[in-house]
């Protein structure tokens, strides 16, 4: 079972539901010792690490992760960086690998892995975007 949440307060209100509704603090001398935030509950067996792209939320010998979806800290000029990289890294492919080369290694699945990118940011856009100037700089629409 995989558990998403949009933000890191929607993933803390996840995390305080599994744990019963258990306030959570900050055990610093955890946290210090771990190098990530640690919520702990009164109960010594039940604590939350604060992993940055998740919450792993600990009860008795079991954890469950609640991904953070990070797309909506995305910025059009970020998906603009992406996108120039890409596409430079598909033309030098195509103009400067020799096709002998290009069939001896993984550079064509390489190039692959590059438009399947640039779909998985088509999707992005379209949630964020939509209207953006990118799908016709970088022709996206047929991505």
């Amino acid at each position: 079972m995989v558990i998403t949440a949009k933000t890191k307060e929607q993933a803390f209100n996840i995390a305080t539901t599994m744990l019963d509704g258990t306030n959570l603090y900050q055990d610093m001398e955890r946290t210090e010792r771990a190098g990530y935030p640690i919520w702990a509950t009164e109960k010594t067996y039940e604590w939350v690490s604060d992993l940055g792209d998740r919450l792993e939320v600990n009860q008795h010998s079991d954890s469950v992760n609640i991904w953070i979806d990070s797309t909506h800290k995305v910025t059009e000029s970020q998906i603009r960086d992406a996108l120039s990289i890409i596409s430079d890294c598909i033309y030098d492919i195509d103009d400067k690998v020799p096709t002998i080369i290009e069939n001896a290694t993984s550079i064509g699945k390489a190039r692959d892995l590059l438009y399947k990118a640039y779909s998985e940011i088509r999707d992005i856009l379209d949630k964020k975007f939509p209207d953006s100037e990118l799908y016709k700089e970088y022709n996206l629409k047929e991505a």
